[in-house]
């Protein structure tokens, strides 16, 4: 892992501050190669200038001698002059035995070996030796001058010299430079650095523009998609690759719409599958029920029926012998109670009975709803105020029309000992379209139904009423009756607001609001 990685990993940086650090390390890469190669270029070329200046400075010192003439004297004059003008920094002279016989700072001259002196003889020309350490002056002002050994000239003296076949060893300083090009370095980096500044800004305008922001765009798309909206689209703008990765962000969207599509499908399967379950498992649980339930009344039917007769017999002869009206009114009430005994046995015979099918009316719902109003205020039982939000017609449904009436008067009846109590406070008839439905309301003001109570109010023999008063087959004989109507019935009750039921039936096909 690398310094950067490192970096990255313990402390996270934003896109825009990891380009602007990126463009500032390249850049200084960049700066400091690029230093590398400037300065030993102009090594190369400092070094190539000395060469040849040393190259005509020994042809000026060792000219060829004038016809019949001699070189004399005049070469260590030549010497001198160069010597003062700073061009030398040191030479000597030797002899044809190799021996120095003249020289100028010859103290600071390294040893010349002697082999060096005679491959300067045998080579006919001068002979030039230069040991410049490479980026010597990247390091200046540090550099250690001492340490730079200057450029040497060996060249043999013509023979027509006093120092015939003799040989000249000339040094010329290489100490200044480290210095020229520290300075011309120097110049080199006040233009280079605020170029790479001007680059570094112009890189992150441009990376921000072109790779940012279409970023935090997409990050942006992103998290709106991860919210759930897979209807939206993302912009397809920018550079290829951006343009390239919009559409595959958007198939991918409209492949996960599709998916969340039939998963929803198929969740909606899975919840009429269940519903289906549920609703035959009630039928099943209904139907055992029912069974047991029907063995046991053809039973107590076949057992009680002819004693009940019977004894009912007794109590009307008693009844009609009586010569005293108390004992005529005790007879009177044990037939009523006998009178209850067999209603009893006939609604269990009726409720466990297989149900015969039979015709359908197709009626006005809003009418057998009135019909059954007015034969419950018709029957007594106690005082009762009905508020009638019925309208004046409905679609029509399609069902035997006296089972809706039945329906209704057994709801009002159950509406009327709720309501017992708050006489003052009327019941609620009303009725309305819902969709495809025709939905019928009955509403008290009552006590209301204990939230525990409310899953068990449709099953058989459950009853919230006082012993005597209720024999907990009325809402099991309406569920079964607008069950199989194809329609359902709901309750919603709260403790001391009231209970509501409400009745849907579906419409006749093609019906309308007049029959």
């Amino acid at each position: 892992m690398n310094i950067w990685s490192w970096l990255c990993t313990v402390r996270r940086v934003g896109l825009r501050t990891e380009v602007l650090l990126n463009l500032a390390i390249l850049l200084a890469a960049i700066l400091f190669f690029s230093c590398l190669l400037w300065v030993r270029f102009m090594e190369k070329t400092l070094l190539s200038q000395r060469v040849s200046l040393a190259e005509e400075t020994v042809r000026l010192i060792l000219p060829p001698p004038p016809p019949g003439g001699r070189l004399g004297d005049g070469l260590q004059q030549r010497l001198r002059s160069l010597q003062n003008q700073g061009s030398v920094a040191a030479w000597a002279v030797y002899d044809r035995n190799f021996l120095r016989v003249a020289d100028h700072n010859g103290h600071i001259m390294t040893p010349v070996a002697e082999a060096d002196l005679r491959g300067g003889v045998l080579a006919g020309g001068p002979r030039i030796d230069v040991d410049y350490p490479p980026f010597s002056s990247l390091f200046f002002p540090w550099t250690k001058t001492e340490e730079i050994k200057p450029l040497r000239v060996v060249a043999p003296i013509p023979a027509s010299s006093p120092f015939s076949q003799g040989v000249l060893v000339v040094d010329f300083a290489l100490r200044d430079i480290p210095a020229r090009i520290g300075a011309e370095t120097a110049g080199y980096l006040v233009y280079a650095l605020p170029t790479a500044l001007i680059i570094i800004g112009f890189g992150v305008i441009l990376l921000g523009k072109n790779v940012v922001r279409p970023l935090e765009t997409l990050n942006a798309d992103t998290r709106r998609v991860a919210g759930g909206d897979l209807e939206y689209r993302v912009a397809a703008e920018g550079p290829k690759e951006f343009v390239s990765l919009a559409a595959s962000f958007n198939a991918m969207i409209a492949s996960l719409r599709e998916k969340r599509t039939e998963t929803q499908g198929y969740i909606r399967e899975l919840e009429a599958a269940n519903l289906n379950l549920r609703e035959t498992r009630e039928e099943l649980i209904q139907a055992a029920k029912m069974a047991s339930i029907g063995h046991l009344t053809a039973g107590m039917a076949h057992e009680l029926g002819n004693p009940l007769a019977a004894v009912q017999g007794y109590l009307e002869i008693l009844g009609s012998e009586a010569g005293d009206e108390a004992q005529r009114e005790i007879a009177d009430r044990a037939l009523t109670e006998i009178g209850r005994i067999n209603h009893l046995v006939r609604d269990l015979l009726d409720y466990t009975s297989p149900h015969k099918q039979e015709s359908a009316d197709c009626f006005d719902p809003a009418a057998a709803v009135r019909e059954a109003k007015s034969m419950l205020l018709h029957r007594g039982g106690g005082a009762i105020a009905i508020d009638d939000r019925l309208p004046r017609s409905l679609p029509a449904v399609l069902m035997p029309r006296h089972q809706l009436v039945q329906v209704f008067v057994n709801l009002l009846m159950n509406a009327r000992d709720a309501a017992a109590a708050c006489p003052q406070k009327p019941i609620l008839l009303a009725g309305e379209e819902d969709g495809e439905n025709i939905r019928l309301t009955v509403a008290d003001q009552g006590e209301g139904i204990p939230k525990e109570n409310l899953t068990h109010i449709f099953e058989p023999f459950f009853t919230t009423k006082e012993t005597g008063k209720g024999r907990g087959l009325g809402l099991a004989v309406c569920r079964r009756i607008i069950h199989e109507a194809g329609g359902r019935i709901e309750v919603d009750s709260r403790p001391g607001q009231g209970t509501t039921f409400c009745v849907f039936l579906r419409k006749a096909m093609g019906a309308s609001n007049e029959i």
